[in-house]
């Protein structure tokens, strides 16, 4: 093909000569999306598996009563057993029904969705037995495993502890201690001491909504981070907002003329030039990849890059190279490391019209970049022979997304009756590239949000079973308060509080967890698309959760609180 003067360059989406044949070119961020989307279910998995243990935990308590009534008749710890498991069993036969389903309706919509975004028409919907299995293993055995602790508890249950004690206690270290403090009211105590009464069911709660909280607030710094990375690390690096692609490479001094136009206040050409590369010493394979080796003038003003090791280009560089990361890691390379790139001969009377020895000297972080090299133009236009260009970086006196679109166009124009052809970019602008590169993984952001609301309900439920838990087991108490004068509204008072002092701790804890949560989470999305994320804490996530686990302990409380004063003193003094 260079023999009958043809530029050959890669044909494949990794810039490699050779593409696997088993491999769809969209293998990888489909694959990047299917991470997440596992994780989002095992994040789904635990919190559904804990919210089932405080449910049969609440189911438990409640009838603990009852439990004592049927031993004293004769059932054995067997037969309660059977009876409560036979619950758990029919929860999991209900939730099975329910989530096939769905799941099969749900994975179809994304699918489709997902392959219309790649252009293509989706293939017949195949239902693969695996997923189902997993669901079944999910709604069918994981619950008995999780309700074994709180359904022996239960059946271990004497008759007397069941029905003559039930739902009062002792005082306890805390009591006491809160007890000596002056100025703290009676129904601030009284809630400081309840929510600490069973220590494994807070840790539980806590597991639950903290967990809740942690992934919440890792969910939104991964988001900030991948947003940032796509968007405000792109425009950083591109002081100028316009770039335009050449047909064919064009004299420096003919392309430097669109600085005489109005509203550009800086032009600057680049070469881009199709090489192979390899590390030096190494032996040439049919596979060494292909690279865009870029010459930038220096120092460069239209491009500031995000330097990941090493450094970036400095006046006075000659055979110099700044690697893209994919790049660097696919050769294996760094700063130091020597590699060699071979330039095709355009005119085919020999294979190479230059191959030269490289030093590396720094790796770069940009996503537009992937399979890009840098390197001096002064040093390219002399292996080339040409002081030609075929990429125009131009800035806007404007600065505004909306001038930099006009500008691109009037400079388009101006080219085209120069009789210069300027290949067709849907994205021209920074901004433009920016919103693309946004769009394109607006599926993974729109994941992220979801497992954060998700997360949040679950936390909400679970906390609304620990309270109504703590309601069903101080019945008796909450009957000897209402007799020596509590009002309703002070019993309420009581359980808001609790509630929140639950919702607090839980912040507490996520708060303190949130920043390498949100740091491994950010690097296994950006693992998962095959780019290096420039992590960002978002701190409003913080505050959201913070503001989120107090709305949801008043909400979770509120039901509980009315169950609890609903209730006569008779009856619950009766209660058994």
């Amino acid at each position: 093909m260079q023999r009958y003067g043809f530029d050959v360059g890669p044909a494949s989406i990794d810039n490699t000569k050779v593409a696997d044949p088993n491999r769809a070119f969209f293998q990888d961020p489909i694959e990047s999306v299917g991470v997440i989307l596992q994780s989002i279910g095992v994040i789904a998995v635990v919190l559904g598996l804990l919210l089932i243990y405080n449910t049969v935990m609440a189911i438990v308590a409640q009838q603990t009563a009852q439990i004592g009534e049927l031993k004293a008749i004769g059932a054995t710890s067997g037969q309660i057993l059977i009876v409560y498991f036979s619950i758990v069993l029919a929860y999991g036969l209900i939730a099975l029904l329910v989530s096939v389903p769905l799941s099969l309706l749900a994975g179809n919509a994304l699918r489709q969705s997902m392959v219309a975004m790649l252009g293509l028409t989706p293939a017949d919907w195949i239902v693969l037995p695996a997923p189902i299995i997993y669901q079944v293993l999910i709604c069918l055995v994981a619950p008995m495993f999780v309700a074994a602790f709180p359904v022996l508890r239960g059946a271990r249950v004497t008759v007397r502890e069941a029905i003559s004690s039930y739902g009062l206690r002792g005082g306890s270290r805390l009591d006491d201690l809160l007890a000596r403090l002056r100025g703290v009211p009676r129904t601030v105590s009284l809630a400081l001491s309840n929510a600490f009464r069973n220590l494994g069911r807070v840790g539980t709660t806590q597991l639950a909504l903290a967990g809740a909280g942690l992934t919440f607030m890792a969910v939104l710094s991964a988001r900030a981070a991948l947003v940032f990375t796509l968007g405000g690390v792109l425009i950083q690096a591109y002081p100028y907002q316009v770039q335009l692609d050449l047909a064919e490479p064009t004299s420096l001094e003919r392309v430097e003329q669109a600085a005489r136009l109005d509203g550009v206040s800086g032009v600057e050409g680049w070469r881009l030039q199709s090489a192979t590369i390899r590390r030096t010493n190494a032996p040439e394979q049919v596979d060494d990849p292909n690279v865009l080796l870029t010459g930038v003038p220096l120092p460069t003003q239209s491009y500031s890059p995000t330097i990941s090791a090493g450094r970036g280009l400095q006046p006075g560089d000659t055979y110099a190279l700044v690697v893209h990361e994919s790049e660097a890691d696919e050769l294996g390379v760094g700063p130091g490391d020597w590699v060699l790139v071979s330039i095709p001969d355009p005119g085919g009377e020999r294979r190479w019209a230059s191959q030269e020895h490289w030093q590396v000297v720094g790796v770069v972080i940009d996503i537009t970049m992937a399979g890009g090299v840098l390197a001096p133009r002064a040093t390219l236009f002399d292996l080339l022979g040409s002081q030609a260009i075929n990429r125009v970086q131009l800035q806007s006196a404007d600065g505004s997304p909306a001038g930099t679109v006009a500008l691109a166009a009037q400079v388009r124009a101006f080219f085209e009756n120069q009789g210069i052809t300027v290949q067709t970019s849907d994205a021209p602008t920074v901004t433009q590239r920016s919103a693309a590169q946004l769009a394109n993984t607006s599926v993974v952001i729109s994941l992220l949000l979801l497992v954060a609301l998700i997360v949040a309900g679950v936390g909400a439920i679970s906390l609304n079973g620990t309270l109504s838990i703590a309601v069903l087991e101080r019945r008796r108490e909450i009957g000897v308060l209402r007799a020596i004068g509590s009002t309703p509204g002070g019993i309420r008072t009581q359980l808001v509080i609790e509630g929140l002092v639950m919702g607090l701790l839980s912040w507490l804890i996520a708060f303190a967890l949130s920043y390498p949560a949100s740091l491994a989470t950010a690097a296994l999305i950006g693992a998962s698309l095959g780019i290096t994320v420039v992590f960002q804490y978002e701190w409003l996530g913080v505050w959201i959760w913070l503001a989120l686990a107090a709305v949801i302990a008043v909400i979770a409380s509120l039901s509980p609180a009315q169950q609890a004063i609903r209730m006569s003193v008779q009856e619950s003094l009766a209660y058994e």
